[in-house]
């Protein structure tokens, strides 16, 4: 498998592989629509599902709206 670098406005991520799920999980802050940290799981790292909040946060830098 070849990894190809996608550029994206992430500025905090994390990838682990969730023991008690079962799944790889990957824990992200977001600027897009409302901030805060999220996840999304993956069996596989390929096939990923839609990202869920875990909580909203205010984002150095980032205007409250």
């Amino acid at each position: 498998m070849v990894c190809t670098y996608l550029p994206t406005k992430i500025g905090i991520a994390s990838l682990s592989y969730n023991t008690y799920l079962g799944r790889y999980m990957h824990v992200s802050d977001s600027w897009v629509g409302t901030c805060g940290v999220y996840f999304a799981l993956s069996s596989d790292m390929v096939n990923w599902s839609s990202k869920q909040m875990i909580a909203p946060t205010r984002l150095p830098g980032k205007p409250d709206y």
